[in-house]
């Protein structure tokens, strides 16, 4: 297939992509060791004055075109969350800048993002027992798979998660050269489908887990949020979906009004 088609039907994927204009003020960048690469982040703590250990939370981005500093939205975020109490970061995943090297559908971003809870919860004023991960869409998977890894990772909140490959592939508003090239192409290279997807990991998630999905997601149907917390019940995990009447694909818009203060309740209560 066309290269130049090909990375015009990749831009379709997962949420849209606005313009750059820089991360959050009042940051510090971080890289952290993964295995061979640097983790790129942004690590906020609004109330540095505070002597007490406090809950961390990273914040993982959706997929993007390759050349976009994918992670730049979600410093907003983590700004944010971190004025109500919490040490945040938010990571660049692999594949994206400043972190480099390539995406691969969620095979290596587990295990970085593993290595980068280890390198949380040494730092100053961080409770090494409370440490949670927000992710949206390919950062939901990548949250989910990483909890299976990782027991420190106390709770995951998913925003509209890929959890079954071979299910994507088949119930998906994205064309089928995009199909073909990044859900049977790039997602089982190297690794399999499978080992992709976390709905066949729910017996390894210690997490506590909140799925989010939009009843009308069609890009990743919301099939996949059900199918994981049914897998995740099965194995007495504890674990809920809340379903965003007409939500599509991407946390933004009337639909989803309201549903950031829910989830900061949540994590008040659960992290």
């Amino acid at each position: 297939m066309n290269r130049v088609l090909y990375a015009v039907f990749l831009i379709l994927l997962f949420q849209t992509v606005h313009a750059a204009n820089g991360d959050a003020p009042g940051g510090k960048e971080v890289l952290i060791k993964s295995n061979d690469l640097n983790v790129f982040g942004v690590l906020y703590n609004e109330n540095k004055a505070e002597k007490d250990k406090k809950p961390a939370l990273i914040f993982l981005h959706g997929w993007a075109p390759q050349n976009v500093r994918a992670g730049e939205r979600g410093t907003y975020t983590a700004k944010k969350f971190s004025s109500y109490g919490y040490i945040t970061l938010a990571v660049t995943m692999r594949g994206w800048p400043d972190t480099g090297g390539y995406d691969l559908c969620g095979w290596k971003q587990p295990q970085d993002i593993s290595l980068v809870v280890e390198w949380l919860k040494k730092q100053d004023n961080v409770d090494p027992n409370r440490i949670g991960i927000v992710g949206h869409s390919q950062g939901g998977q990548v949250a989910l798979l990483a909890s299976a890894l990782n027991s420190s990772i106390k709770s995951v909140v998913a925003y509209y998660p890929v959890t079954d490959i071979s299910l994507w592939a088949k119930e998906t508003d994205l064309p089928k050269e995009a199909i073909d090239g990044y859900i049977n192409g790039v997602c089982a290279y190297k690794a399999t489908q499978k080992d992709r997807s976390a709905v066949f990991k729910a017996e390894e998630i210690n997490a506590n887990v909140l799925l989010m999905h939009g009843e009308d997601d069609r890009r990743v149907p919301i099939k996949h949020s059900e199918i994981m917390l049914t897998a995740l019940l099965k194995y007495n995990k504890k674990a809920q979906l809340h379903r965003v009447n007409n939500g599509h694909h991407g946390a933004y818009g009337e639909d989803w009004e309201g549903t950031e203060l829910m989830v900061l309740n949540y994590l008040n209560q659960n992290l």
